[in-house]
């Protein structure tokens, strides 16, 4: 009977981590934490999980970063952001030898550009959506943030869609 009222308490317990963790994670009701990712110019959400790789430095201040990328352990998916002060074209992303091109497609809304490619593993190891979205905006600015998004299978997009457009949702840019 003790035992029995053990594991019912561990499974209460257990639930009540599971709602307190969906209520805190960036007000939203979901099951992931999130942490904070801060770029030269740019932060941005990712679960908490995840393991965090930076890739280019910022051409503009130095010994911060322009682009990074996201994954669990297993690296079944992955999660890539870029935006610096100035948009350039990021060497950390671009279409492998290894790489076929699945279709590309461009929508442009008043001064904003969105270019969605989507990409594939000639072995079929993966497949992987980068989202490009360009502002030429106001007074001549121009601003570039890119999103990644690689994973392995259809299952796993299945899986990490949600999360991925979160990701992308909690971009914002910084100007100090």
């Amino acid at each position: 009977m003790l035992r029995k009222n053990l594991i019912i308490g561990m499974m209460f317990l257990f639930a009540l981590s599971l709602v307190s963790n969906s209520l805190s994670a960036a007000g939203k009701k979901d099951l992931v934490d999130w942490e904070t990712f801060k770029g030269a110019w740019f932060e941005v959400f990712y679960p908490s999980d995840f393991i965090v790789r930076t890739s280019l430095v910022s051409k503009n201040k130095p010994g911060q970063i322009d682009s990074v990328f996201f994954s669990p352990l297993n690296r079944s998916v992955e999660f890539y952001a870029f935006a610096p002060l100035y948009g350039y074209d990021p060497e950390d992303i671009q279409i492998k030898s290894n790489e076929n091109l699945v279709s590309t497609s461009e929508k442009k809304k008043n001064s904003i550009i969105t270019k969605t490619t989507i990409l594939s593993d000639k072995e079929g190891k993966y497949n992987r959506t980068i989202i490009d979205v360009t502002n030429t905006g106001p007074r001549n600015t121009f601003a570039r943030q890119i999103f990644g998004f690689k994973y392995v299978d259809q299952r796993t997009f299945d899986a990490f869609n949600k999360i991925f457009q979160k990701f992308v949702k909690s971009y914002v840019p910084v100007e100090k």
